[in-house]
């Protein structure tokens, strides 16, 4: 019998992430620098990404990117103005 083993598995890295986007309130903006501190390391594009779609697909929080800044998690409001 095949062993089954998933394809991916989230980094801890991305699950940290994760954690600290869950917690945002509507409206806050997490910078780049309070990610990187999160981790312990310079937080990466994709790392980041997964993070945004586990807590998007996990508990329906959408972020927003904020140039140069980080990250803001969006009102309802906003989520609708994107589309």
């Amino acid at each position: 019998m095949a062993k089954t083993t998933p394809i991916f598995e989230t980094s801890t890295d991305s699950k940290t992430l994760a954690a600290v986007l869950a917690a945002a309130t509507v409206g806050q903006i997490i910078s780049y620098d309070e990610l990187s501190k999160a981790i312990g390391r310079t937080v990466t594009a994709s790392k980041l990404s997964t993070a945004r779609h586990i807590v998007q697909r996990e508990q329906r929080i959408v972020f927003g990117a904020v140039a140069g800044v980080g990250l803001k998690r969006l009102s309802d409001a906003e989520i609708v103005d994107l589309s």
